[in-house]
């Protein structure tokens, strides 16, 4: 249910007067239904017929990036609180595609904060949010409200019943991701109001945009449908079309045309232009004068892409997260001669090795890497790199859509994609799970599977991960999962219920669980054994594949977190955990070609103990048990019931009762 007409509206900015068109993009009576996608919400009497209702923390409504323009635009709805509005209430979150996660460049909120009664609007832009805060914060119960509120030209403005309650200078756009009418994350709620007739708006605007720098002839499998949006600010004569490096027009989309204001799409399929580097131009002729935009476009005509099949059907990781000599994020210091750089990684890898680690997340220096790699190969330890010019531009929409990614990412890995111990490649840590993440992490991981179809791209997932996880379509799921705080009760359930989370998120994929094996000053709990054993078995008996922990060394404050890891700066062992690590390590590379094959089987394992977390697989022939304590204080004896069964790892049959140690598993095959 879509409607369009302008409206003629008048901007004042930078001291000149610019004429712009409004034009409705999306409207939602909310009349008992709605053209976003709802979920918990409710309907009731509205200012018009009727409105929705916030009737549970997280009902919201979900509507897709397209609804809110992002260069310049404006958002309006009617608002009621039905019932007073509680003295100190917990944040809530009206309209958002951020919430309180981590923010990006465009990221949008417009929220009532902890405390305070009063509406704020926020954009994220250059590192930073700007505000503009109502006026009113004593909302009358029962009474409809009227909000409003612009971004891009012009500035941010907020209105309430029509009187301009706050504007600032700031003419950032929006990020292009979907919006959610009601938000909840882990430290905001969807407010106990209702809303009424919600709308967006264009303000139409000269300007150009492309849904990527690269174009790729179809059947490339790489940015096949290659879209350029135009928009006008009034009826205007233009032209669009590619043009070389030297001038010269190569390809003609539009040649002189009148042509309405507001916003248009061209698509292109890439052919009929040989690879190379160009720039996409629009020019917009008008009595006043002539303006002209300018857009690199790369087209691509060397790498075709294919699906990558599932990689790690074979391989169960032990790894270790590895932080360098000159890691900027913890360690400020660079080891400049080489032979002692090479005496540091002899020393830490061989440390790992020898302590059941068989693959590494690292990051040298540059100069730097291939002596980790060939070290690594050394002791037979895979390696997990990342790509730090790839996380760069992952993290700037300005680069993302400037930059020849095709470069970017083959000047990235054209050193070192043929090492033999080289397992993947981490492409950027703890992402933003918004749509438009989304889209860049799956376009880099594309182009890294057409140049490199060996090694895949990896990131820790944090938040909301699922949706970004489907999307980008990673080969494993790698999750943090770090419970062992300052104050906590030794109670491991939501840890269990995390993992339990990743599992079925995962669906066919592994899930790589990274245990917390660190502590930190007043924050985090450093790990005793028995805390470290029940986070590797807790996991395996939910399912996990994988164990990844962090971290193996300590880092400094001066750029770090004081992070208490295995060992400390001079790569001595803190206390046993190291060793703790290793004995499990070991038991787990004699386990893991059983526990690679396992799915989880739905049959009755009766130990009478509830400290004790059983649970079965089969591996389609035979079945099997894994059991671990949860008790992380004390041996906790199992009773067993059930018929005769094998310990997997020690070969001896077990026939009656029998002891786990404090956060101790076992395996057995039935």
């Amino acid at each position: 249910m879509r409607y369009c007409f302008l409206l003629i509206c008048l901007h004042i900015l930078c001291g000149s007067v610019v004429w712009s068109s409004e034009q409705l993009v999306l409207r939602d009576d909310l009349n008992g239904s709605t053209v976003g996608q709802a979920s918990g919400v409710t309907y009731g009497q509205g200012k018009d017929g009727q409105a929705v209702e916030f009737s549970s923390p997280s009902a919201g409504i979900e509507y897709p990036a397209k609804d809110f323009p992002v260069r310049a635009g404006r958002v309006e709805f009617d608002m009621m609180f039905p019932k007073p509005v509680p003295s100190g209430p917990k944040s809530w979150c009206l309209l958002s595609d951020v919430g309180a996660g981590g923010a990006f460049q465009g990221a949008f909120i417009l929220m009532f904060r902890e405390g305070n009664s009063r509406l704020e609007l926020g954009i994220w832009d250059n590192n930073d949010f700007r505000w503009c805060y109502s006026k009113t914060g004593n909302w009358e119960a029962g009474r409809w409200y009227h909000i409003s509120v612009q971004y891009g030209t012009g500035g941010m403005k907020m209105e309430v019943d029509g009187q301009l309650e706050d504007t600032n200078t700031c003419i950032a756009g929006l990020a292009n991701t979907p919006k959610r009418l009601g938000y909840h994350d882990a430290w905001m709620d969807s407010p106990p109001a209702m809303v009424d007739n919600f709308k967006t708006y264009r303000f139409n605007m000269d300007g150009l945009s492309t849904s990527s720098s690269i174009a790729s002839p179809k059947g490339f499998g790489l940015f096949d449908n290659y879209s350029i949006d135009y928009e006008l600010a009034s009826d205007s004569r233009m032209s669009l079309g590619i043009y070389a490096k030297s001038g010269l027009l190569v390809k003609s989309f539009i040649d002189n045309k009148q042509e309405k204001s507001g916003l248009h799409t061209i698509n292109w399929d890439g052919k009929g232009i040989e690879g190379g580097t160009y720039d996409l131009r629009f020019t917009i002729k008008r009595d006043t004068g002539m303006k002209d935009f300018k857009r690199p476009l790369f087209v691509n005509t060397r790498w075709k892409w294919k699906k990558v099949g599932p990689q790690f059907k074979k391989f169960f990781p032990t790894g270790i997260y590895f932080f360098n000599e000159d890691d900027m994020e913890y360690l400020n210091r660079y080891i400049e001669d080489p032979v002692q750089a090479r005496k540091y990684y002899e020393t830490a890898i061989k440390d790992n090795a020898e302590h059941g680690i068989n693959l590494l997340i690292i990051g040298p220096p540059k100069d730097h890497l291939k002596m980790a790699l060939d070290i690594a190969a050394k002791y037979h330890v895979k390696a997990i790199v990342p790509l730090e010019s790839v996380r760069l531009t992952l993290g700037s929409e300005e680069a993302f859509y400037s930059q020849n990614l095709m470069d970017t990412v083959w000047n990235s890995i054209k050193d070192i994609k043929d090492h033999p111990a080289l397992l993947g490649y981490y492409l950027i840590d703890e992402p933003s799970d918004s749509a438009e993440m989304a889209n860049r992490i799956s376009t880099v991981k594309k182009i890294l599977e057409a140049m490199d179809p060996k090694h895949p791209g990896f990131s820790c997932l944090l938040g909301g991960y699922e949706n970004l996880f489907k999307t980008v379509d990673y080969q494993t799921l790698l999750i943090d999962i770090y419970h062992i705080y300052v104050g906590w009760s030794g109670d491991l359930s939501s840890y269990e219920s995390e993992v339990d989370r990743g599992i079925r998120a995962a669906g066919d994929k592994p899930l790589w669980v990274i245990p917390q094996v660190f502590g930190k000053p007043n924050v985090w709990l450093i790990p005793t054994p028995a805390e470290l054993r029940a986070q590797v078995w807790l996991a395996l008996a939910h399912g996990a594949k994988g164990m990844v922990y962090f971290i193996y060394q300590s880092t400094t404050g001066v750029q770090g977190e004081w992070l208490q890891g295995l060992v400390d700066m001079q790569l001595k062992p803190m206390d046993q955990r190291l060793d703790e690590m290793g004995k499990i390590n070991a038991d787990i590379k004699k386990l893991a070609p059983v526990l690679l094959k396992l799915k989880p089987a739905d049959f009755p394992v009766d130990i009478s103990n509830d400290k004790i977390v059983a649970r079965g697989f089969t591996d389609k022939r035979v079945k099997y048990v894994i059991l671990a304590n949860k008790d992380i204080k004390n041996p906790q004896t199992v009773k067993w019931n059930g018929k005769l069964a094998t310990n997997v790892l020690t070969g001896k049959p077990v026939t009656s009762d029998f002891t786990l140690e404090a956060g101790a598993g076992v395996l057995l095959r039935l």
